[in-house]
């Protein structure tokens, strides 16, 4: 075995894995990232919510107030006419005949009054939920803020340990061609010169090109025995379609044979 040689892609497997995890922790810090942004911004959503809070029983109030007041109105002017029908008739209105009038002007105002209510409770309910919501969201803003921040410092702080980390180790990749820098490269050709495979750095790399011909050639194939499946199983469906729409042609030539026949005998 190469011993030289196989010090050398040692080395370089330490680098790439190095990096790796590197890689692999800022893709991580990142994805936090993203998840307390999601977090900050619900926060922010949820002080939007609470001002449209209450919203559904300030529309009814709405409703009660309009309804009881146009009411009224029109109920008040009916009331003045039939009065005047009344003084200009010459016939006094009995208290009997009053009461029905009063008692739907009782009816209308307290319709509008529940109105009033319903909107005032709706206002003072969502602006005791607005400021309690924001007091809430405030806290949880400053608490994921300080996350983010600290977040974004172990980031910088992983790209900077990288840069370092491949500033002081890269000449241990110099060796290898840039398209041989990789995990699964430079595995496969550690593994080749421990089993003697290969003993140069010309062998290992011509080895390594068959392997991918090798599994490019057999992706091929098993792509291609997948797209025969694929066309045997379409045409044992167009197959078993024919036959049926067939049995079920022979089946009605069947009946009208027989139909024909029975017709015959008739004549």
């Amino acid at each position: 075995m190469n011993q030289q040689l196989y010090d050398q892609f040692l080395d370089a497997a330490s680098v790439i894995v190095g990096v790796q995890e590197f890689d692999v922790a800022i893709t991580n810090k990142k994805d936090e990232w993203g998840n307390f942004c999601e977090l900050y911004v619900d926060t922010q959503n949820k002080v939007k919510e609470a001002h449209k809070s209450y919203g559904k029983w300030q529309g009814w109030g709405t409703f009660f107030l309009i309804f009881g007041l146009c009411n009224t109105l029109l109920f008040n002017i009916a009331i003045i006419t039939t009065t005047a029908e009344f003084i200009m008739s010459g016939r006094p209105i009995s208290l009997a005949e009053m009461i029905p009038f009063v008692i739907i002007m009782i009816i209308l105002l307290v319709m509008a009054f529940f109105g009033i209510y319903l909107i005032i409770s709706a206002k003072t309910k969502r602006k005791r939920r607005v400021k309690k919501v924001t007091k809430e969201v405030s806290i949880a803003e400053v608490e994921l803020q300080q996350e983010i921040d600290k977040i974004e410092s172990d980031i910088d702080k992983l790209e900077e340990g990288l840069q370092k980390f491949v500033d002081e180790n890269c000449h241990f990749l110099d060796f290898l061609p840039n398209n041989y820098r990789n995990p699964q490269a430079v595995g496969f050709m550690l593994k080749a010169i421990e089993n003697l495979r290969a003993n140069t750095l010309t062998d290992v790399i011509n080895l390594y090109e068959q392997e991918l011909h090798f599994m490019e050639q057999r992706r091929i194939l098993e792509d291609t025995a997948e797209m025969q499946r694929i066309h045997n199983e379409n045409m044992m469906y167009a197959m078993e379609s024919i036959n049926r729409n067939q049995e079920r042609t022979n089946a009605n030539l069947n009946v009208i044979q027989a139909m024909q026949f029975i017709s015959m005998l008739s004549d």
